[in-house]
């Protein structure tokens, strides 16, 4: 619901049609009203998972996630996507209770998802009673960290925070987050993609649920383009080396040269004799997938000017425009094959 909302937002800013602002707002107002739980113990604010409604018309909160990955435990993503939403509306709005909400929210991730030791981070989930990062309740996410909880804070409300109120805190926030991903997530020694699952310590984490030691196509692409735009902030050479190397990586072990479009989840590892990396489950393209593309090689492209970038970033939105557009019923296809047609 938040990442509709930041729809809605980003649609009045490009338009300026007051309906999308409309629905933005009421859409933000909804969020706080019915997802938002303020602990004014801690200062802190959460946002729950779910919403189920009762027959007699009743909300029964629910705090703890229902999914499988994360089951009975509060995962850090879902608690920085709940911001994306409203922080896009806060630009427009300049809504106070909104920036509040972010604040409070940012007070839950230092307090209890944060890693204060040495080796830094944020744990990628708490337990939903002790609120804490290693409980033996959590089991396989007990005191885990990954590309989620560490990056994820950057694209969905970050940077647009540090956009919105200029103020030095978030800019330090976000600087923070790169150098992590800097320091801990490349791993070409091993492979071309780099490592997403971590234990505590960052030792790599390689036996984690359904990930085991496969590479999203699409997080690479991620990290390349938000790489560039905290470069755009702060310059460092260290990020604009890593955007290059995984923009350079990407093209020969996650995207079809021959068809066009990028790949979903493939092993990272190539095998004695193998020359392609093998597909974890199947050969179909997602939609999220191709927008990482073509935003990680535009955004590489503008900043940088290599007319090869610019060469990448048509190609995949020629493939996404070709197939991925239902020009007869209208809307967007979730999945395609490999060649392009709707997954059904």
């Amino acid at each position: 619901m938040s990442r509709l909302v930041y729809g809605f937002a980003t649609a009045f800013m490009m338009t300026g049609d007051d309906r999308f602002l409309e629905a933005a707002e009421k859409g933000t107002q909804y969020l706080r009203d019915h997802l938002r739980f303020e602990d004014r113990s801690e200062g802190v604010v959460y946002w729950y998972h779910a919403v189920d409604l009762q027959d007699d018309g009743r909300e029964q909160k629910v705090l703890a996630s229902e999914f499988g990955d994360d089951y009975d435990a509060i995962p850090c993503y879902e608690q920085i996507y709940a911001l994306a939403g409203p922080m896009q509306t806060y630009r427009v709005t300049g809504d106070p209770r909104i920036l509040e909400d972010a604040k409070a929210t940012i007070r839950l991730f230092d307090r209890f998802f944060k890693d204060r030791s040495e080796a830094g981070g944020y744990f990628s989930h708490i337990d939903p009673i002790t609120l804490s990062p290693t409980a033996d309740s959590l089991g396989h996410n007990r005191g885990r960290k990954n590309w989620n909880s560490v990056g994820d804070h950057a694209p969905a409300y970050l940077i647009n925070m540090a956009l919105a109120t200029g103020a030095q805190e978030y800019a330090d926030f976000l600087e923070y987050t790169f150098d992590t991903i800097c320091a801990h997530f490349p791993d070409y020694g091993e492979s071309a993609f780099v490592q997403e699952k971590f234990h505590e310590d960052w030792t790599k984490d390689q036996n984690w649920g359904w990930q085991q030691n496969r590479a999203v196509v699409g997080h690479n692409l991620k990290i390349a383009w938000n790489l560039m735009r905290m470069h755009s902030l702060r310059p460092k050479d260290g990020y604009e080396a890593l955007a290059r190397k995984i923009a350079g990586l990407m093209p020969e072990h996650g995207m079809d040269k021959q068809r066009g479009g990028w790949y979903d989840v493939v092993d990272r590892v190539l095998k004695d004799g193998q020359r392609f990396h093998r597909f974890a489950w199947h050969d179909r393209k997602a939609w999220w997938q191709q927008e990482q593309g073509i935003l990680a090689y535009l955004i590489l492209n503008g900043v940088l000017g290599d007319d090869e970038y610019l060469r990448i970033a048509r190609e995949s939105a020629a493939f996404y425009n070709a197939w991925f557009l239902d020009v007869d019923s209208g809307g967007v296809y979730f999945n395609v094959l490999a060649n392009g047609h709707p997954y059904a």
